[in-house]
């Protein structure tokens, strides 16, 4: 039995086979010429469109990284900026309020130093103002006693 017998038994014609191979070879050819030529020149384009989107993308998110990590160290330097100006407003505080209480105690005492002058310099006047009067009082005594004569009646 040999295989051209086995196959013209089952019904194979190699007429039919021969001209189905040709027509699938015309197709073939045909598709490769006009359809998939065309599809691969689409299907790279496409491709270089999808790669140039990948990166652009990967760019974007660098991109967007590098705004955030950014944005984050101006906010943290920002906080620390603010944290100084607090400090130093801090300090001028202090340093305004030292001076002033230096200001008021330097006030203070030289309004106690004129208080005590002043007190001084009123009992000077009252020393010397009782001691007028004490003496004026003193001479109107002896006058009034060298008037009063040994029988007490005044003249």
């Amino acid at each position: 039995m040999d295989i051209i017998g086995i196959l013209q038994k089952i019904g194979f014609d190699f007429r039919i086979f021969l001209f189905n191979l040709i027509n699938f070879a015309v197709i073939a050819f045909l598709l490769y010429k006009f359809v998939f030529k065309k599809l691969s020149i689409v299907l790279a384009e496409r491709q270089k469109v999808i790669e140039a989107s990948l990166s652009n993308q990967k760019k974007s998110e660098n991109l967007l990284l590098e705004a955030e990590l950014k944005g984050k160290q101006s906010i943290e330097e920002s906080r620390l900026e603010a944290l100084k100006i607090i400090e130093n407003a801090e300090k001028l505080k202090a340093g305004i309020i030292d001076d002033a209480r230096i200001e008021s105690d330097v006030i203070l005492e030289k309004a106690n130093k004129r208080g005590d002058e002043l007190i001084e310099d009123k009992k000077r006047v009252f020393n010397k103002d009782s001691t007028e009067l004490i003496v004026l009082a003193a001479k109107k005594l002896i006058e009034s006693k060298e008037d009063v004569k040994p029988s007490g009646i005044i003249n």
